[in-house]
């Protein structure tokens, strides 16, 4: 009579309490249950809402975060909603005078269920779970065994019991009605001869896997062969490329030495030309000093030969004037005889 059954279910129709839980989810009926009994807050309430303490609160309890932690506040306050639906009738000032709990007034909404259960002492729920504690620190989160522990307690525990009871009494009959079956087919000789043919279908089994297995491993002993082959064959490939590479290795190694020396004749080369350039470049002035020496000397023979013609023409008129003076004197002398 106490369980909460959601308007899907009596109606048809429906408004989703959360935002993050859809009509897929498995769990939706469970969780749009307790949306719509006022036991968890969702969208459902009005925006001035009466909440489970009776005071009027805000709500903005849109999403129901099924995969984030549930704290220790959360799961006492929904569990004892539960366990006291007519709490609130009660006195809850007079309830919170004999509750010893230090950080109850750091709780965000205590109910008037809580103060039921606290004042229980050792009997309450909030024992049974957490133990012999002064400090509940409602911001921690839960482990499965104190969930367990929860749910489990109650109300619920003497369900659970009678559940265990059930359960126990029907594998106590499961187990006497097997025996009975395995007493008659022992009787009648079935299991014998059940397993006499079980255990020749596994012999004949056997020996299929065991001419396999002499199959395979004569099929693995011919592809050890042909894998030695190829490994002699690999190894004397290997071989060959070890000598290939050891003749690269010395025909690079001639190859280094005749580049050097070329490189060495290059050098000498270079010095060769360069010094060729300086003997065409001295030549080239000495030449020029030549051509211009030729060039002075010729002026200068022609300058001789002009002052030789000059000295011979006037040598030429020297004589001539001797002549003249030697006749002028012959004939000067002649009239003095």
């Amino acid at each position: 009579m106490h369980r909460i059954i959601p308007n899907l279910i009596t109606s048809g129709s429906f408004e989703s309490a959360f935002d993050d839980v859809d009509f897929d989810d498995p769990d939706f009926l469970y969780i749009q249950s307790l949306g719509e009994s006022g036991i968890v807050p969702s969208k459902l309430s009005s925006f001035f809402g009466t909440s489970a303490n009776g005071s009027q609160s805000a709500n903005t309890n849109s999403n129901f975060l099924p995969e984030s932690y549930l704290s220790r506040f959360d799961l006492v306050n929904w569990k004892l909603l539960v366990e006291y639906p007519f709490a609130s009738e009660l006195d809850q000032k007079m309830l919170s005078k004999n509750v010893h709990t230090l950080d109850l007034s750091a709780w965000p909404d205590v109910t008037a269920s809580v103060f039921v259960d606290l004042f229980g002492g050792d009997h309450s729920i909030v024992s049974k779970v957490f133990g012999n504690t002064r400090r509940l620190q409602h911001h921690k989160p839960v482990t499965k065994a104190q969930a367990a522990a929860a749910l489990t307690s109650g109300r619920m525990e003497e369900v659970v019991r009678d559940e265990l009871n059930r359960l126990e009494a029907e594998n106590q009959s499961r187990l006497s009605a097997m025996g009975e079956m395995m007493e008659e087919l022992i009787n009648r000789g079935d299991i014998k001869q059940y397993w006499e043919v079980k255990i020749k279908k596994e012999q004949d089994r056997g020996f299929e896997v065991e001419k396999h297995l002499q199959d395979v491993l004569h099929e693995l002993a011919n592809e050890r062969t042909d894998q030695e082959k190829e490994i002699a064959d690999l190894l004397k490939e290997k071989s060959a490329l070890e000598r290939q590479n050891q003749e690269l290795v010395c025909l690079r190694s001639e190859v280094d030495g005749m580049y050097d020396r070329l490189a060495t004749e290059s050098l000498e080369v270079m010095a060769d030309e360069e010094n060729l350039e300086k003997l065409s470049s001295d030549m080239s002035s000495k030449h020029q000093a030549v051509t211009e020496a030729k060039s002075y000397l010729e002026a200068e023979k022609e300058a001789l030969t002009m002052l030789r013609s000059w000295v011979e023409q006037e040598a030429a008129r020297v004589h001539e004037r001797a002549e003249v003076l030697e006749r002028a004197v012959r004939r000067w002398r002649v009239p003095a005889d």
